[in-house]
């Protein structure tokens, strides 16, 4: 049995199911084409255990997050970090999705990494209940799945597993020149909710578009909807940067100029992810979109 399939099972707390599948010769590749009667006619006994099996396989059909090339620049004098260069970067023009986010968990768990956390509301919908500490071993399982160097390390090696509270968060170092996924920084974020180079020509706290819409570059929902983690810390040194805005706040601060601060280790409803990338080679390398992505 793969690997990754037997890791699921028990993770699930379904290894009763293991021997079943063995002898039916299901895979990975088998499971995706599967339906709920399919299921129940192998053995898996109960409707919740065979949704989470179908959630869980189908969503190795999603789309990874689409990236958007931000050009470099310097932040307006209207911002809280004006004088601030960016440098040109890579970032998903969507908040990272709950299918997504399992396939990536799923696949970790068969290879060395603890993540919990991470729901949504909806089927597809963006994930949320994810604290910082697991958003960054997400990122690095991720880069790992695709072949490519990890960027954040806990004494020199990959980070994994564990947590460190509320005031332990500076335990994990980011490797700068990899060029693994990671959260944004808090100016890259900033820049590109702003457009990039083709900055707004408007107030940086007014709502600036719609849960529809995307900005100049592209990038969906970067003044409401849901907050996004950012790797910086802030002026208290234990609390890292969100940015964003949420359904549920007043319409002041529902915009892209707003800062906000949150512990590494909280899970909430209205905080989510993005990830970001360095820029190094050719853009070849970076999946192109073969559409336009869903604005959440």
């Amino acid at each position: 049995m793969e690997v990754e399939l037997k890791t699921f099972l028990e993770s699930e707390g379904l290894p009763e199911l293991i021997p079943r599948f063995v002898e039916h010769g299901i895979t990975e590749d088998i499971v995706v084409t599967l339906t709920d009667r399919d299921l129940e006619k192998i053995g898996v006994p109960t409707l919740g255990e065979r949704k989470r099996m179908l959630k869980a396989f189908q969503a190795k059909k999603a789309v990874t997050s689409l990236l958007a090339h931000v050009d470099g620049g310097i932040l307006p004098e209207d911002s809280d970090l004006a004088g601030q260069r960016v440098e040109p970067f890579m970032i998903s023009k969507q908040r990272v999705g709950v299918q997504e986010w399992e396939v990536v968990k799923m696949w970790g768990a068969a290879h060395g990494y603890e993540i919990v956390g991470g729901k949504t509301d909806a089927v597809d919908g963006p994930l949320t209940h994810v604290n910082w500490y697991n958003a960054l071993k997400w990122c690095n399982a991720k880069s790992e799945k695709e072949g490519i160097a990890p960027v954040y390390r806990v004494r020199a090696e990959i980070y994994r597993k564990g947590e460190f509270g509320r005031d332990g968060s500076e335990s994990i170092t980011w490797v700068r020149q990899a060029r693994g996924y990671r959260l944004p920084i808090e100016s890259e974020w900033e820049w590109a909710a702003r457009g990039g180079v083709l900055l707004h020509k408007v107030d940086p706290f007014e709502v600036n578009e719609t849960e529809s819409e995307a900005n100049e570059i592209g990038m969906c929902c970067m003044s409401g909807n849901l907050f996004d983690w950012c790797w910086d810390l802030d002026e208290s040194g234990a609390l890292r940067r969100t940015r964003g805005g949420c359904w549920k706040h007043h319409l002041d601060n529902v915009c892209f100029g707003y800062r906000s601060s949150s512990p590494p280790d909280r899970y909430s409803g209205v905080i989510g992810l993005r990830v970001a990338m360095n820029i190094d080679g050719s853009l070849a390398e970076y999946k192109k979109p073969v559409a336009s992505p869903r604005c959440w």
